[in-house]
This record gives structure tokens, sequence and C-alpha cells, in this order.
């Protein structure tokens, strides 16, 4: 009895178009995604950030910035000096404008719609970024002032140190 030996299959190469088109859409949601989870802030020249050693990131927040005495809102095009916002001024017409303007912005961005709780905090940020030479003073009433108007949360930017003396 004689047996036939099986016919060796030939080893199957991979189908080189399907590869392309996996790692094509592969990459796009690595860049998509690389895209959606930065913040971009912008730093005055003449400023310098108070250093941290804390490592976390600024998250895609709307900016403040805290400078000689003169709060910058980007995010609703407006300045306003920090004597004025302090919490015994908070009832001056400027003030109270300013207020109403940005509890129209939280309303437009839907804070008041949203059913997700991490969804509402993030729409409820704002990024500081303040001067090293800002008195705490000033710092504190800024965050103050945004939080009676509904950010509840501050993120202070800084520069990184890393536990280096110059």
């Amino acid at each position: 009895m004689k047996f036939e030996k099986p016919h060796r299959r030939e080893p199957s190469e991979p189908q080189l178009a399907a590869m392309i088109d996996v790692f094509s859409i592969l990459i796009i949601f690595l860049i998509a995604g690389t895209a959606m989870d930065s913040s971009v802030l912008e730093i005055p020249g003449d400023l310098f950030l108070a250093e941290t050693t804390s490592k976390s990131n600024s998250v895609n927040a709307p900016q403040v910035t805290l400078k000689d005495g003169l709060v910058t809102i980007k995010f609703i095009d407006e300045k306003i000096g920090i004597d004025e916002i302090e919490l015994d001024k908070l009832n001056s017409p400027n003030v109270i404008r300013l207020g109403q303007k940005l509890k129209n912005y939280l309303n437009q961005v839907g804070v008041g719609n949203k059913k997700n709780p991490t969804d509402k905090q993030l729409l409820q940020s704002i990024n500081l970024v303040a001067d090293k030479d800002t008195p705490y003073k000033h710092v504190y009433s800024t965050i103050k002032f945004f939080r009676i108007h509904g950010f509840q949360n501050s993120i202070l930017v800084g520069t990184e140190n890393n536990g280096k003396n110059n």
C-alpha cells in the first residue's frame, strides 16, 4: 500500500492592500486622538510663569491671563482691572455686565444641558495664566470671581521645575 504525501501548501503572503488600509485607519485615529487631547495656551512674551513640580497638563479650557493688575479673558474678548473684581466690589455695573457675559458663555457651550458630569466639569474649567510676580491675593480674587460666575475649576498654569536650582 502506497500512501501519497499531502501536497504542501505554499505559505500565503499578506495582502498588502488590506494592511495599508488598516494602518491608514489606525494612523487617522491616532492623529485625531492626539489633536483632541491637546490644549493651546498663548503666553505673552513678557510674562514669566511660576514654577511647579506638578507634572499635570493643562486641559482644553478657556484661558484667562493675569498680569500687571489686568485680567484678560480671551474667550469673551474682555479685559478688566483686578481691583474691579475684588470681592467687596462685585456690584459695580462693569462687573455685573462681565458676570452676565460669563454666564451667557457657559450657557452657549451647554453647561446646563450636559448629562455627563465629566463634560460639565471640563466646560466649567479655566486655565489661569499668571505672572510669577502676581500677588496671591490677586490670583485668589480672580479664581473666586470665576467661581461665583459658574466656573468650578481653575487650572493654574506654570513651568515645570525639575527640582534643579539655577
